[in-house]
């Protein structure tokens, strides 16, 4: 797999992702698979931006791609993924 390749399948995913959360949040609501699909959104961004981080083959090689890697904030948390994450789960507590 190349490295254009691994963008394209993070971004496929990502989109899955953004839909699921949607469909969760608004159709069915339910508060748990909205919460892991808002974190798939967030983690394929991460991998969309590292495409190395998916095509490594041992833990070791991972380790070194993570060190390296750019917006690790995408994965421990930024205020965007926690501004989301709330209004959200407000949304499905109150209607």
């Amino acid at each position: 797999m190349t490295e254009s390749r691994a963008k394209k399948v993070a971004f496929s995913m990502m989109a899955i992702s953004g839909f699921l959360s949607f469909n969760y949040i608004f159709i069915e609501q339910d508060l748990l698979l909205a919460l892991f699909s808002i974190s798939g959104i967030f983690t394929f961004s991460f991998a969309r931006e590292n495409p190395k981080v998916m095509l490594s083959s041992s833990w070791k090689e991972f380790g070194e791609c993570i060190d390296v890697a750019t917006g690790k904030d995408k994965i421990t948390g930024n205020p965007t993924y926690y501004a989301v994450v709330l209004f959200s789960a407000l949304y499905i507590f109150i209607v």
